[in-house]
């Protein structure tokens, strides 16, 4: 580990491309952060912790193997005000193996703001435990 290497920072190895999809990646202090001496990945993760967040609600549920009999493994939803993603969660490489299918489904922005406008996680700057 070189100076100034926080404790506990764990080397991950080198790649030759890298996926992020979560600004968390780009804010120092929270359990997501990347730090990074990569030429450029630096300045696009100070851009990713300066995003800001749209909220999205997702639910994940477990169905026997074949019980939903769909033709697709993964769709975006245009037409729905409430859903605008669904994936067979199980069908990625190295998933569950147990004959069960877990498929997640992905609110919409307007629809996460609805829901959370109704049961906000904060009350008077308190926890809302009823969210």
């Amino acid at each position: 580990k070189g100076e100034g290497v926080p404790e506990g920072t764990v080397d991950l190895g080198s790649y030759e491309a890298v996926v992020l999809s979560d600004a968390m990646a780009g804010n120092s202090g929270s359990p997501g952060f990347i730090r990074t001496e990569a030429e450029g990945l630096q300045q696009l993760l100070s851009s990713m912790g300066a995003a800001t967040a749209a909220p999205r609600i997702s639910l994940m549920a477990a169905f026997p193997g074949g019980a939903l009999n769909v033709p697709f493994d993964a769709a975006a939803v245009v037409s729905s005000d409430i859903v605008e993603w669904a994936c067979c969660n199980s069908a990625k490489p190295a998933r569950r193996s147990d004959g069960e299918e877990c498929w997640l489904a992905v609110s919409t922005e307007a629809f996460a703001q609805r829901a959370l406008a109704s049961l906000p996680l904060r009350i008077n700057g308190a926890y809302n435990p009823a969210t």
